[in-house]
């Protein structure tokens, strides 16, 4: 049913006709039209009642004006000329009246004042959320357009008043672009009679972009309309924390996926290439590259994470970072260079920061990785012709590449220096000056077990037992040779310490000395040597 309203205007007021068609055409029931105060509360019930404002001006109507009000028990409002000063309108506000509609009416927005004198007035006093609420909420109509708004809403969306907003299609204040898009589709998906919550964003009033967990449910209003009920909360700090925890896991995820690349490679320079295509992407930088600044075991690997930027060679980062004594100071002792916009350092002059200009590089982050004092290269992450904050998380990541790195570094260093001394001692395990043996011991030593095989000899050892009929020894078991040696070496890996034995003169000749002595576990050595060499030994 419908809510009514009650008209108390003079005999021949100009507003009867307009106010009546306008009332009735916004879906509420006019109950009585009154030419008098006294009379419409005598004889007048009604929902809400409408007053010109020229009652309001005579004191002798001030107790029917009172009678009236408390007769319509949801609202009570006064009708004022355009024209009406601050005295008739303070007057009105004395007399008890909460909402006040504005004369001449325009056509488009009479249901939608009416809503805001009527049903905002109504929810306003009859339910204490929408005026207490910590949320931002606002009524609207079912064209979208804002009946009301509560004091949260306004500090939410930063407008000065509800003047702002009422009357006014509320997706083009707090929505545009595809956001607007958005809030058109949710809006008749309420008017469907179903409820929306979603998290999405909002623009305040300047602008700024915000995010909402927005929740919108169909509303009845006065007239017997679907309207919208529409409530706002800023979750900004919740999707900054969000966001947070998504690039940490993310940042964790990278980092073992480079770490196990890491791992499983021989060489850096893929592995490197991997972890730049991840940075890049990670931190959004126009692109990310290691710069080689000294001789080490890396190359120069680049990756363009913006297809919009042109490729470019000799771009002068590389000469920059040695060249620049305040950027090579910092990568030497070991720092990160962290520059947010290079325009407020191109005061300096060089040749390094001029190249840097051509490039149009306009913020820069440097990790160095330094391995025993040198510096080997730097990771280098760039943006162009923008300015850009280095958060912790990409930070954090490049930390853990510097870290992978210097390890792969050391590692390379390593594998080098024990290469380089295994030749080294390989060339004097040739050169021995007398047959050499190596052999292993496969199985269980305990209680006679296991079988000991040859694996490696010197050139004195192979041309030793190859004149005596011995060849093809790779693997072979020295026990088919020489049972007694093959036992004895056995013990003498299981015992440890060094023995010398008198060798059977077949195969090994007369006069035959083996000292045997086992270098690690599982491994045991003999060299082979005649009588007349015993006393020297």
């Amino acid at each position: 049913m419908h809510e009514t309203i009650l008209l108390v205007l003079h005999s021949g007021c100009s507003l009867e006709r307009d106010l009546k068609r306008s009332v009735e055409e916004s879906g509420f029931r006019v109950s009585g039209v009154f030419s008098s105060v006294e009379a419409a509360a005598e004889e007048g019930r009604a929902d809400y009642a409408l007053v010109d404002i020229a009652f309001c001006e005579s004191p002798e109507d001030a107790q029917s004006l009172l009678r009236l009000a408390r007769s319509c028990v949801l609202g009570f409002g006064c009708v004022l000329p355009q024209d009406a000063g601050a005295a008739a309108a303070r007057s009105a506000a004395q007399s008890g009246a909460t909402s006040f509609l504005i004369h001449p009416f325009e056509s488009v927005h009479v249901a939608c004042e009416l809503g805001a004198v009527f049903a905002g007035n109504s929810l306003r006093k009859q339910d204490a959320f929408f005026r207490e609420a910590p949320v931002g909420i606002a009524l609207l109509d079912s064209d979208g357009i804002a009946l009301d708004v509560n004091e949260a809403f306004l500090h939410l969306f930063d407008f000065p008043s509800k003047s702002h907003v009422r009357g006014k299609l509320l997706r083009e204040l707090i929505a545009g672009g595809t956001i607007g898009l958005q809030a058109i589709a949710l809006e008749q998906l309420v008017l469907q009679g179903k409820r929306v919550c979603v998290d999405t964003k909002r623009k305040r009033s300047d602008g700024a972009e915000m995010d909402v967990s927005l929740i919108h449910a169909p509303a009845t209003l006065p007239s017997g309309r679907t309207g919208i009920f529409c409530i706002y909360e800023d979750i900004s700090e919740r999707k900054k924390n969000e966001n947070r925890l998504r690039r940490q896991l993310l940042r964790e995820k990278l980092s073992s996926r480079i770490s196990l690349s890491a791992m499983t490679s021989s060489f850096p320079e893929p592995v490197i290439s991997e972890a730049l295509q991840h940075l890049g992407l990670f931190a959004e930088a126009d692109r990310a590259r290691f710069v080689s600044l000294e001789a080490g075991p890396f190359g120069e690997p680049a990756t363009w994470t913006r297809r919009t930027i042109p490729d470019v060679e000799n771009d002068g980062i590389a000469h920059a970072l040695r060249q620049e004594n305040w950027m090579w100071s910092r990568l030497t002792t070991d720092r990160f260079l962290v520059i947010e916009d290079l325009r407020a350092l191109w005061d300096r002059s060089s040749v390094a920061m001029e190249r840097l200009r051509e490039r149009r590089i306009g913020g820069l982050l440097a990790a160095p990785v330094v391995l025993r004092g040198v510096v080997l290269g730097a990771f280098v992450l760039e943006c162009i012709d923008r300015k850009k904050s280095w958060d912790m998380e990409e930070i954090a990541f490049l930390r853990f590449l510097v870290e992978i790195f210097r390890g792969m570094a050391e590692q390379s260093i390593t594998k080098a220096t024990v290469s380089e001394n295994r030749n080294r001692y390989h060339s004097i395990f040739q050169e021995f000056g007398f047959p050499l043996f190596l052999c292993t011991v496969s199985g269980d030593t305990q209680g006679g077990g296991g079988d000991v095989r040859f694996t490696e000899w010197n050139g004195r050892g192979g041309k030793y037992l190859a004149t005596r009929g011995v060849s093809d020894m790779i693997g072979r078991s020295v026990k088919d040779i020489d049972p007694a040696l093959a036992e004895v070496l056995r013990n003498v890996t299981q015992r440890g310490g060094a023995r010398t034995l008198h060798l059977q003169p077949e195969p090994w000749g007369d006069g035959m000395f083996a000292r045997i002595f086992s270098p690690r576990k599982n491994v045991v050595a003999f060299m082979v040597f005649d009588v007349s060499d015993a006393t020297s030994m």
